[in-house]
């Protein structure tokens, strides 16, 4: 166990420093419906408790034909009902997802506290909803949930009622058809912009003033809103604050900036759509900012270290900062609870040296493995019900090659989950670790070893997971180009060549990644495997963005 583990931070809470506030919530698609599938019940059913239970289906609706040019929003509530016990306070931990056609699409959960101790009832409305731009296809979009951690409680834990509702719209939400790109200015002195490209036309179709140094974005779940970091080292030197600046995508206007530290280099936003996190280098501290109010409440310090990667856990308990030591070999991870903002510390007694320029963590789409990739060694921890470990340290000697960035995707729910990692230069190959999906240390499998391509840098998973995307860069004997896996087709491999890579951004809709250059986006058909014409942005490529993700 790692003797910082424990180790707590508690949050500076602030004044009103942010800027003018935007409207109210995130919003689902608009116009005419042209289809709605509806299921209801009013019979109870039991969720067994345990940390975690099963998962319980509450609900279903099949059947819902999508095309290109739709987007449907799901509406889901459900009615909780407990008794708390004889004595002491009374906790129940509750969560709850949309699966479509098996693949979860959003998670949720709520915390209960209770200081009734008198066999008291209770009854909570959950209700919640998430907007679905999937392939062309029909699908069958299922509610479910579960306990995952309680105490003092009854044994009957029940749902006495549900709706779910799936209703197929005209997408009139831009962001699924737009790339975002932040650029700077190649004069010193004037503001840089983020370009916005049509993915259908691959053409720019306007520009949104974000600061004079946009650099780290994201993109809300619901994907109407983006958020744009300022790097103005001028601001950050001086002032030793930058700012934030929030675009409303369906009606692409500026609703808001926020004051935030100084130097944000990631931004992540909740999986709920309830916070925003910036992790800001400069300062040395996370910013966490109300989404619905668009203010700051609470500035969260990490320790001695600098934040330069955010990853959010897909049940929306934590976000993980990955922070870089001014002592080698003493990195470490922040981790800040979503409920509370409190952070415990960890991983300083392992040896850790993270690659700045990647994201080093990721975590399973189940909320209960977690990885980070130091040079030397991995850090594996288990997340279960709050608690984050007990911790492992597993050398690169038994790994067969040295780990920079991965991702997870589901192969299946019940069986594992496949977390794909690159490898640094020189290394050809890519490792693909099967992680067992009840999280028992010895089914963390060996990892096996895939023919790759020497400089492999950033891994991303598409959207629908049929596709992981990794940059390569160039070298002397080797062209620079994105490498595609195939997970559902025996990960068969392809290799497009293009003259720079650098990240690698997947639309909505997961049908084109795209690859920044110094100048230039270079769109790749993730059909056809085959590169298009590239994209000039008019000014220094920053950062690429298309869809929501938990990393950055």
């Amino acid at each position: 166990m790692d003797d910082n583990q424990d180790q707590f931070i508690t949050p500076e809470p602030l004044a009103d420093a942010s800027g003018p506030t935007g409207p109210a919530g995130p919003r689902g698609a608009t116009g005419p419906a042209a289809y709605i599938g509806y299921a209801s019940s009013t019979d109870p059913l039991i969720l067994p408790p345990g940390t975690p239970a099963r998962w319980a289906t509450v609900s279903s609706v099949a059947a819902i034909s999508l095309t290109v040019t739709q987007a449907v929003k799901i509406d889901a509530s459900f009615l909780l009902s407990w008794v708390s016990g004889d004595s002491g306070a009374a906790e129940l931990n509750l969560e709850y997802r949309i699966l479509r056609n098996g693949t979860v699409i959003y998670t949720g959960a709520n915390v209960y506290g209770l200081a009734e101790n008198s066999r008291a009832a209770h009854q909570e409305f959950i209700n919640f909803f998430h907007v679905d731009t999937a392939p062309s296809g029909s699908y069958t979009y299922t509610m479910q949930a579960r306990i995952n951690g309680y105490n003092n409680l009854q044994a009957t834990i029940e749902i006495l009622e549900s709706e779910l509702s799936a209703v197929v719209y005209p997408n009139q939400m831009p962001s699924q058809h737009y790339l975002f790109v932040s650029c700077w200015n190649d004069t010193e002195n004037l503001n840089g912009h983020v370009a916005v490209i049509d993915t259908v036309s691959n053409r720019i179709t306007r520009t949104l003033f974000a600061g004079s140094k946009p650099g780290p974005m994201a993109i809300s779940p619901d994907l109407t809103t983006l958020y744009v970091g300022d790097q103005n080292p001028v601001t950050a030197t001086d002032e030793g604050y930058n700012f934030m600046w929030v675009w409303d995508l369906v009606q692409f206007r500026q609703i808001g900036s926020v004051q935030i530290g100084a130097t944000p280099v990631a931004i992540v936003v909740s999986p709920d759509n309830k916070k925003v996190y910036t992790a800001n280098s400069g300062s040395r501290n996370i910013t966490v900012i109300d989404n619905l109010t668009r203010r700051v409440i609470a500035t969260v310090p990490v320790g001695t270290g600098t934040p330069f990667a955010l990853t959010a856990s897909p049940d929306g308990s934590y976000i993980f900062a990955a922070c870089k030591s001014d002592t080698a070999g003493s990195d470490y991870i922040a981790a800040i609870r979503l409920a509370n903002e409190q952070v415990t510390v960890f991983g300083k007694s392992y040896g850790l040296e993270f690659d700045p320029s990647c994201n080093p963590i990721a975590v399973s789409s189940n909320s209960r493995t977690f990885v980070a990739a130091g040079k030397e060694k991995a850090l594996l921890a288990s997340l279960n019900s709050g608690s984050i470990g007990p911790f492992f340290s597993v050398p690169y000697s038994s790994l067969g090659g040295q780990w920079r960035s991965g991702t997870f995707i589901d192969r299946d729910i019940q069986q594992f989950h496949q977390m794909y990692w690159t490898e640094p230069a020189p290394s050809e190959e890519i490792s693909i670790w099967n992680v067992s999906a009840d999280n028992s240390p010895a089914r963390w499998q060996t990892p096996v070893s895939y023919p790759g391509y020497k400089g492999q840098n950033q891994v991303v998973a598409s959207p629908d997971q049929l596709r992981i995307c990794i940059t390569v860069a160039a070298s002397d004997d080797q062209f620079a180009g994105l490498h595609i896996i195939e997970p559902e087709n025996n990960n068969a491999s392809h290799f497009v060549r293009l003259p720079v890579a650098r990240e690698v951004a997947i639309t909505a809709n997961s049908a084109i990644a795209y690859v920044s250059e110094h100048r230039y986006v270079h769109p790749v058909n993730l059909q056809t495997f085959t590169e298009m014409q590239a994209i000039s942005v008019d000014g220094l490529v920053q950062t690429i963005l298309a869809a929501y993700r938990l990393q950055s």
